[in-house]
């Protein structure tokens, strides 16, 4: 049954893919027929095609690029149990090509004649390497991946206030004493494939959590127990023209941008535009619109979605210096919360985010004296980042880096009113600097990047469910430091080492310091 089932599948690719119609296979290649018939030599082998089945392929494949491969290959049964492939090579012909020789019609006879001279001269198939050949597909798919190990290390101030809520489970209070330390792993691993001179399609697999965009990190420790893997991306790459890339379905972040709003980890949803061209020999412009599923809903047509817009230009100041910079603005429909009713104390739980992480300001959408959270200002987002990278010691570069960030969808009435709170500060600002000084990637054995940041992100500046997972334990409402550096061992791996030292800007003290040390390996 099981060899059936193979047999009809290969059938079925074999005469599909591969020899189709005439006009698709009228150009093969050499290279490729010679793959093939070694690939349906090695299924005969196998018993999983019959004789009679790769004979009536190889005659195929035969009639249809005789131009192309040249001489003729067919099967002969030079034993019943066992034939093999013979390739025509104008030598003398053995007893049973002789025999096909001769009981052949005048009509056939050429073709017998060059059956029965190849039969002195067997071909030995090397199977494993034609078999690579035979695969049309496997030149246009890439592989790639990469695997982390990390212990990171946090730390808490003695200061830090106790009995902090988690607004992303209000039955739970936040870790702000207890100093933590894990290990940690990513794993990640992308198929790529070229459909045709206009469209890619990638699948990549990844290590972490399905409720979490902003993390792909596998604690260790939970005794032995296998840990899951998921889609982080699915999405078709469409280039209709030169200066135009459209992105569709689960896809890497399409702007210009930092981890003051994005997580690195984070990928969009939904469909994307990027347009870039060469307006001078030094200018080159860009562009970039999407819009993105945050929420489906399908009781409600209250979805939530995030629309975003960018411009901007890269220009050669000279040829050793470089610089980047966008304008970008973000607009999230439908995110506010709404309050239940008593009467329908479930009517808008909706509203809450499927996701959190902390700093926001929140609203009590339950009115039966529960706790359920939602966010409770509007979000439209105005940025600016930019970037100078200077070459002067190429291929050892500095890079000055800034990003600004401002809510300008915040009013603090309607907040007011929907916390009930007597004040509301309006803290809708955030940005960060810094510089990176080092290799552009860390690929080979001495090969080192080394950088450092400030950051300062106020509560509402931006959701605190997408922006850096990592600093100040994630989310918003915080300001410090990051010191980072990369050493590269061998080829494609190095160590990493990063320090983050940062503080609550306001409300409750809370400080935390995380260590994270890297063994990183791509492939």
């Amino acid at each position: 049954m099981r060899h059936g089932f193979v047999r009809l599948i290969v059938l079925m690719l074999v005469t599909l893919f591969v020899i189709g119609p005439p006009a698709a296979s009228a150009g093969a290649s050499d290279e490729q027929v010679k793959g093939i018939e070694a690939l349906v030599d090695l299924l005969r082998q196998k018993k999983v095609l019959s004789t009679e089945e790769a004979s009536g392929i190889l005659t195929r494949i035969g009639g249809r690029t005789e131009e192309a491969r040249g001489p003729r290959v067919v099967i002969e049964k030079v034993d019943e149990q066992v034939p093999v492939l013979v390739e025509s090579a104008g030598q003398e012909a053995g007893p049973a090509a002789k025999a096909t020789a001769q009981a052949a019609p005048p009509a056939k006879e050429a073709e017998a004649a060059a059956v029965s001279a190849s039969a002195a001269r067997p071909v030995e198939v090397e199977a494993t390497r034609k078999v690579a050949f035979a695969s049309e597909w496997s030149e246009r798919i890439r592989w790639g991946g990469d695997i982390r190990m990390r212990y990171q290390s946090d730390l808490f101030g003695d200061g830090n206030a106790v009995g902090v809520g988690n607004p992303a489970n209000p039955s739970q209070q936040l870790n702000t004493t207890e100093d933590r330390h894990q290990a940690r792993i990513r794993a990640r691993l992308l198929v790529e494939a070229k459909v045709n001179d206009h469209v890619d399609a990638g699948v990549r697999l990844a290590s972490g959590s399905s409720g979490s965009p902003v993390s792909t990190n596998e604690n260790l420790g939970d005794h032995f127990a296998k840990d899951d893997v998921w889609i982080d991306q699915a999405y078709l790459k469409i280039k209709p023209v030169d200066d135009l890339v459209i992105w569709g379905g689960r896809f890497p972040n399409p702007f210009f941008s930092t981890d003051l709003l994005w997580d690195n980890d984070l990928n969009f949803e939904g469909a994307a535009l990027q347009y870039k061209t060469k307006l001078t020999r030094t200018v080159r412009p860009f562009a970039a619109l999407g819009g993105f599923a945050v929420q489906e809903l399908e009781l409600s047509d209250q979805d939530k979605w995030l629309l975003g817009g960018q411009i901007g230009a890269e220009v050669d100041i000279t040829s050793l210096v470089q610089a980047k910079a966008a304008l970008s603005y973000y607009d999230y429909q439908n995110i506010v919360g709404e309050r239940n009713t008593l009467e329908n104390p479930g009517l808008n739980d909706f509203t809450s985010p499927q996701f959190q992480q902390k700093g926001n300001t929140l609203m009590d959408i339950d009115p039966t004296g529960g706790e359920l959270y939602a966010l409770a200002s509007d979000f439209r987002l105005v940025n600016l980042s930019g970037e100078l990278d200077i070459g002067f010691w190429d291929p050892v570069r500095i890079v000055l880096f800034a990003d600004y960030v401002r809510n300008i969808g915040f009013d603090a009435d309607k907040v007011r009113e929907r916390t009930l709170l007597d004040e509301v500060i309006e803290e809708v600002d955030g940005y960060q600097f810094g510089l990176l000084v080092g290799h552009r990637a860390i690929k080979e054995f001495g090969q080192w990047r080394t950088g450092l940041t400030y950051r300062y992100l106020e509560s509402d500046a931006v959701v605190d469910a997408f922006t850096d997972s990592d600093f100040h334990g994630g989310g918003t409402n915080a300001q410090g430091w990051i010191l980072k550096g990369e050493f590269g061992v061998w080829s494609d791996v190095w160590l990493g080492l990063q320090w983050m030292t940062a503080d609550e800007i306001s409300g409750l003290p809370i400080a935390i310091d995380t260590l994270q040390m890297d063994l990183n390996a791509r492939f």
